[in-house]
């Protein structure tokens, strides 16, 4: 994909009239893509040249993260899926990476499987309602530039990902609340539409039960709220359910080469399922 309004527009228009999502969501994070040098996105053209299929591969250094793979419905079953995750396997082995990880959808697991992928855990989909802007937030609090070091940290110990360039670009959305002098727990709005989400175990009734008004305020588009909170984190997935969130399926995380370092624990709503 050309790093220009054209080439982000393109790849919009094939991934939403194919079905999914919406203009303000994918026009965003394709935008997101085209900016961010660590990330590629490959596009594949019809006879006509129109966009028939996407993938975009980004670096954390030794880790590599395979999102937004599509392919048009009346172009599928024909092999295109299989070469465009080949090609961003192929380009972020070539960038040194030794993992990598995608969140599947049902059609394209027998893909990833074939190529060597398995299962690591899996995020819920869960659906739930906003909460008003005027809602308390306290202990939670907006984290200043001086909080920017301990952020960047946070989602390194959280993510096992040195993600600072990336993470970088939203700080300015940031809510945080300490434990011990230390960060402990932050919601970073996205411009996709809803919140990088985490908290290190050992987190006090009243900071978890704000972590979840938190994401239903930051975390919302329009009278929803989506979160993916991995199997691992029990705490998430009960507060969530509780506060009245619809579980709509699962989504397996599967890698390819070295297993993840990270700490499944402690997410409660990913940058994305193609940023991990």
């Amino acid at each position: 994909m050309t790093r220009t309004p054209e080439g982000v527009l393109e790849a919009t228009a094939c991934v939403v009239d194919g079905g999914w999502g919406n203009y303000r969501q994918f026009h965003a994070i394709f935008t997101f893509y085209a900016a961010n040098r660590r990330s590629r996105t490959f596009v594949a053209r019809d006879s006509e040249g129109r966009v028939a299929a996407t993938s975009v591969a980004t670096r954390y250094g030794r880790t590599g993260w395979i999102g937004h793979l599509f392919v048009r419905p009346e172009l599928r079953g024909h092999g295109l899926g299989t070469r465009m995750t080949s090609l961003s396997v192929s380009h972020l082995q070539r960038a040194g990476c030794d993992s990598v990880l995608l969140a599947s959808t049902e059609l394209g697991r027998p893909i990833y499987e074939r190529l060597g992928f398995k299962v690591e855990t899996s995020y819920h989909e869960l659906r739930g309602t906003a909460l008003p802007k005027t809602v308390e937030l306290a202990p939670y609090r907006p984290l200043m530039p001086s909080d920017r070091a301990a952020l960047r940290e946070l989602d390194k110990q959280v993510s096992g990902d040195d993600r600072g360039p990336l993470l970088s670009r939203f700080e300015d959305f940031a809510w945080g609340v300490s434990r011990g002098g230390s960060l402990a727990g932050a919601a970073v709005a996205l411009p996709w539409g809803g919140a990088w989400a985490a908290m290190l175990p050992g987190a006090s009734d009243a900071d978890s039960a704000a972590m979840v008004r938190l994401i239903r305020t930051v975390g919302s588009v329009g009278p929803e709220v989506i979160m993916y909170p991995p199997d691992e984190n029990r705490l998430a997935l009960d507060l969530l359910r509780n506060s009245g969130f619809e579980e709509l399926r699962t989504v397996p995380r599967m890698v390819l080469g070295r297993r993840s370092e990270w700490l499944p624990a402690a997410v409660w709503n990913p940058m994305s399922l193609g940023l991990g």
